[in-house]
């Protein structure tokens, strides 16, 4: 039976469930089962037992009076995906609401829930913490009332909890403390009323793991790592970025000697024999697949997304110049002709230019030079086709400096007549085309060739049939002061009739630093100061759904080292890595030391819980005036706006965003007019804006007042309560304005602004 396309939904669905290998799917037709029936079989009694049991542990919403379901069957383990739903009553088969359980083996790994009328509200949730929490533990007992290895459940802090009406749950498995990652889940609750929404989880009840105690010490196993010597010294080019006094940008690249890790995907070392895992040995052993990931299965509703094509080795511009420009190009002498350009390919030894050749295609382009700088490409095609099965179809492409007539890169390719008597089926040899390509290299790039190295052999690989291929390919890297360059490369390629096919390369004429390198062993004590290996459990389950646990220490097998000072650093400008990673804001843990006993303390520290704060300093000083920067920034944490930029600027020197003059300012009540305004409509905003022609209604504002524009049309459109005076020039405390935020997220006015509700 052809897979329904909402089987994909199941697969989706059960990415988190205990894994069990998906090769192939039987669908079962959506039906109801007859449970009154007294002939069912025993599909439909399995049907109706998972529906049963689900039933028993979960409660389904009363309102849904429809079901529908898909099964899929594998390795003996039949999986459900159930359904229940309601549709709208416009007449339309439109789901409007939806509980969907996953199900095998008496497991529930996922549950999702789809309500079309459920709206976000902005604001606290109505549970307290302690509710909250209650309403999780109670899920998941309930859902999985037999689960083992102690379960923790704990609150994901988001940025949008103020926003989001949903409060999500994690669900994790530390063994003795130490994370194991193939054991997780979450659960999603309303924040109002406790409501279960979303519900996943990977388990494996009957798993035993290493004993952690036996485990070798960090130092050791550094030690044991540094023993393998997995360090490479090689050559890389990096960028530096430079801005101009006219805002333009230029850059300069540059090169050091770096380590970097040879190992990769081996760097797992199990934490009590010091030996490399054998989890990846083991994976083959048990027939472990990517099946168990569930997630490479469903092929016929994802189309494979084509590979880009390898770049070329030097920088070409994308777009050619235009009819226009390049007659205008072509009227300059220094361009070598179309005619001095075909002249020189026919002359060249390494080029074989057949004689049926025609042009097909002449145009003037750019590329980068070994200097960095940007030159004059002309760009030739060269074609002979013919459907005659005696002859040839022959493609030729040449791409050469349009002032020099230097060869920068070329490739052709022969497309034999099935009858063609020129037909090559002679194998080519690994040490003929070395040699070629030595003498097409020393041709083309002259001295230069003699730092360049060739890959080791063989060049020729095997067609189909184990038959030898009729050319070859010699890949050649840049060496210098003995260490092989990253980004500096050369490839030939040779037929079995002993010509050139292909021609590339790429080359910097830059300074190299020498290579005096600061050695593994003192690289390796800088590294381990600050990268630890992290200890984790880890596993897999084979085919019998038997789990596989190891205990192993992971070292993070991306990173490159200055090799001349053993430092970490950045790959994309060398600078140090870790000044590179600073925490971000968001990661910051902010509390204030002087506002115990403060009126308002458990407001402030229930905001501090949101990421809701006016200022990063460690003492808030409640009680002082509040400065505009730090009114807009509580604003914003509450509000989820963006009003912060109302008092940055961009500095073109540090290439950062920083504060106006004004930033630091005390808010007044005149600036909190044009804060709101702002907020309200740029279209009042920028009217507002205009000076000295704006008579304010109040006694105490006067025409020239910076801020008439700004109080006038906050009175116009209803965000001030005050009546005769204004008081332009009164200042707000920090704690009273932090109390108006928190008054506003718990409040029900999720459908208004603060500043629709707050007046001036």
């Amino acid at each position: 039976m052809i897979m329904k396309k909402t089987m994909a939904v199941l697969l989706a669905a059960l990415t988190l469930a205990a894994a069990a290998p998906a090769q192939v799917f039987a669908v079962a037709d959506t039906k109801t089962p007859d449970t009154a029936a007294s002939d069912k079989t025993s599909e439909a009694k399995a049907l109706e037992a998972a529906i049963l049991d689900v039933k028993s542990r979960v409660k389904i919403p009363e309102d849904l009076d429809k079901f529908n379901y898909e099964t899929a069957t594998e390795y003996g383990v039949t999986y459900y995906m159930l359904m229940w739903y309601k549709e709208s009553d416009d007449g339309y088969e439109r789901t409007e609401k939806s509980f969907t359980v996953t199900y095998y083996k008496g497991l529930i790994p996922s549950i999702t829930t789809y309500d079309s009328e459920r709206r976000d509200r902005r604001g606290f949730g109505k549970l307290t913490d302690t509710q909250a929490a209650d309403y999780a533990k109670k899920y998941l007992y309930s859902i999985f009332p037999s689960i083992k290895g102690d379960p923790v459940i704990e609150r994901e802090q988001s940025t949008d909890a103020l926003t989001s009406s949903k409060i999500r749950y994690r669900i994790t498995r530390p063994i003795s403390g130490i994370p194991f990652d193939k054991n997780s889940g979450s659960i999603t609750i309303d924040k109002d009323t406790g409501e279960l929404l979303n519900y996943s989880l990977e388990w494996w009840n009957d798993a035993t793991f290493p004993d952690a105690s036996k485990r070798l010490s960090v130092e050791r196993i550094s030690e044991i790592y540094k023993e393998r010597k997995p360090l490479k010294a090689q050559y890389q080019l990096f960028t530096r970025y430079h801005e101009n006094e006219d805002g333009t940008y230029s850059y300069e690249q540059f090169t050091l000697p770096v380590y970097v890790p040879t190992v990769s995907g081996e760097n797992e070392i199990d934490a009590i024999t010091g030996k490399y895992t054998a989890i990846y040995e083991d994976k083959k052993t048990y027939s472990y697949t990517d099946a168990y990931n569930w997630t490479s299965y469903g092929e016929e509703y994802y189309e494979e997304e084509e590979c880009a094509e390898e770049e070329p080795y030097y920088n070409t511009s994308n777009a050619a110049l235009s009819a226009a420009e390049m007659a205008a190009v072509e009227d300059e002498s220094k361009y070598l002709s179309y005619e001095k350009c075909l002249e020189i390919i026919k002359a060249d030894e390494f080029i074989v230019f057949n004689k049926e050749l025609v042009n097909d295609s002449n145009y003037l382009s750019t590329y980068t030079d070994i200097k960095g700088e940007e030159k004059p490409l002309r760009e030739l095609s060269f074609r002979a086709t013919s459907s005659d099965k005696t002859k040839d179809n022959i493609y030729l492409d040449v791409e050469m400096d349009a002032v020099t007539g230097e060869i920068i890169e070329f490739s052709k390719r022969y497309s034999y007549g099935s009858e063609s008597p020129n037909k090559n089926q002679k194998s080519a040899n690994d040490d003929k085309v070395l040699a070629r390509a030595n003498a097409a290299a020393k041709h083309f790039i002259d001295a230069k060739a003699s730092e360049y190295k060739a890959g080791d052999k063989p060049y020729v690989g095997s067609s189909t049939l184990g038959v030898k291929s009729t050319s070859g390919t010699v890949h050649y890297t840049r060496y210098v002061n003995g260490l092989p360059t990253t980004f500096d490369n050369m490839s030939i390629s040779v037929d079995s009739n002993d010509e050139v096919l292909s021609f590339s390369y790429n080359y910097h004429d830059i300074k190299f630093p020498e290579a005096k390198l600061v050695g593994e062993d003192a690289a390796y004590k800088k590294l381990f100061v600050n990268m630890k290996p992290d200890l984790k459990y880890t596993g897999f389950t084979d085919l019998q759904l038997k789990p596989h646990t190891y205990l192993t220490y992971y070292f993070d097998s991306n990173y490159t080292l200055n090799a001349l000072t053993g430092e970490r650093i950045n790959t994309y400008d060398a600078s140090p890595y870790y000044e590179a990673e600073t925490p971000k804001a968001e990661d910051k843990v902010i509390s204030y030391s002087d506002i115990k006993g403060y009126k308002y303390e458990k407001e402030i520290k229930t905001l501090l819980d949101y990421g809701v704060y006016a200022t990063e300093d460690s003492k808030l000083a409640p009680e002082s005036a509040i400065t505009n920067y730090e009114f807009v920034t509580l604003f914003d944490s509450a509000c989820d706006t963006s009003i912060t930029r109302l008092y940055l600027r961009y500095d073109s020197n540090s290439r950062t965003y920083v504060k106006t003059e004004d930033a630091d300012n005390r808010l007044t009540r005149g600036e909190l007019a044009r804060i709101y305004v702002y907020l309200y409509g740029n279209k009042y905003y920028s009217a507002a804006e205009v000076k000295g022609i704006y008579k304010a209604p109040y006694s105490d504002v006067k025409e020239n007042d910076p801020y008439a524009g700004y109080i006038t049309f906050a009175k116009y459109l209803d965000l001030t309560g005050a009546k005769d005076n204004f008081q332009p020039n009164k200042t707000f405390k920090k704690g009273d304005c932090i109390k108006m935020a928190y008054d506003y997220l718990a409040g029900d006015n999720d459908e208004l602004d603060l500043y629709e509700i707050v007046k001036i």
